[in-house]
């Protein structure tokens, strides 16, 4: 039966209501959150899912949560995130960061978190991540994409990032599918939007993540946003030239 539900879940749709899981320790936090999220808008409904043990997984499936707010420490965070993805993994969560170190955030999203949320950015930031990880699949500022980005593949002085040294490798076709791909479109999706096979969209997939130097779509979004100027030059000379 849970996996019924689960398949009928999917990510949540633009016009409808998203509940969101909150999670958090500390219960006083846990019901602030509760009600400032609850009356931050019609689209979103926030439910007490408890503190973060086991129960919380059992109350995030059983209550269908489209996406999981974690307010806990990195390591509570990180632990729960991958224990939540075992079980539910077609459900994002979002987390407030309480440390903002390379290693934190690489952590969190090697255990599946897909939206970042810095402590200081209040309420309203808070919102906007979660709207955004609803309709995109992923959200992270840029002030904080390029510290993730570095703590997931650490440059040096004889290796540069592949992602700077290989961006220019994205145009045309394979540009298109890497936009389509950080806008969180599955395979088929990308293959009817942009009229091509669904072999030549699973190619183009592989090439991008290749080209920008990453293993998870997930971090297509935030890769092309902290390279999004050399992008746009690139994508402004394939124009020139198909003139």
């Amino acid at each position: 039966m849970h996996r019924a539900k689960q398949q009928g879940r999917g990510r949540a749709t633009v016009g409808r209501t998203t509940s969101v899981g909150v999670i958090c320790a500390q219960s006083s936090e846990r019901e602030a959150l509760v009600i400032a999220l609850g009356t931050a808008g019609r689209d979103l409904r926030a439910i007490d899912c408890g503190t973060g043990v086991a129960e919380s997984i059992t109350r995030v499936r059983d209550l269908e949560v489209d996406t999981v707010l974690l307010a806990l420490d990195p390591g509570p965070a990180a632990s729960f995130a991958a224990a939540l993805r075992s079980v539910v993994p077609e459900i994002p969560v979002v987390v407030l960061l309480r440390s903002e170190s390379e290693g934190t955030l690489a952590r969190l999203a090697a255990a599946g978190v897909v939206g970042f949320v810095r402590s200081v950015s209040g309420l309203a930031h808070c919102v906007r991540t979660l709207r955004a990880v609803r309709s995109h699949g992923f959200d992270c500022p840029p002030e904080l994409a390029s510290l993730l980005l570095r703590g997931q593949s650490p440059p040096s002085k004889h290796d540069p990032p592949r992602v700077e040294a290989t961006a220019a490798g994205l145009h045309g076709r394979r540009l298109e599918v890497a936009e389509c791909v950080a806008s969180g479109l599955a395979n088929k999706e990308i293959g009817d939007r942009l009229g091509i096979a669904g072999g030549t969209v699973k190619n183009h997939v592989h090439a991008v993540l290749t080209a920008l130097g990453v293993e998870h779509r997930w971090q297509v979004a935030a890769a092309l946003r902290l390279h999004s100027s050399r992008l746009g030059l690139i994508r402004g000379t394939d124009r020139e030239e198909s003139k």
